[in-house]
């Protein structure tokens, strides 16, 4: 149950499940400072809103 998420493509409807590192988990306690890890690692921008593509 924990140190995994999904990852779901709304484009193309496909959704994957992966594994989070233990490390990962710890160093950005909780969903919020871990999603925006997440984010930042798969390219999120500064300024970038929650309705852009």
């Amino acid at each position: 149950m924990f140190g995994r998420l999904i990852r779901v493509d709304l484009g193309s409807g496909r959704s994957t499940i992966e594994q989070v590192p233990e490390a990962e988990v710890k160093a950005f306690l909780g969903g919020r400072g871990l999603g925006l890890r997440l984010g930042w690692d798969d390219g999120l921008q500064e300024g970038t809103g929650p309705l852009f593509p």
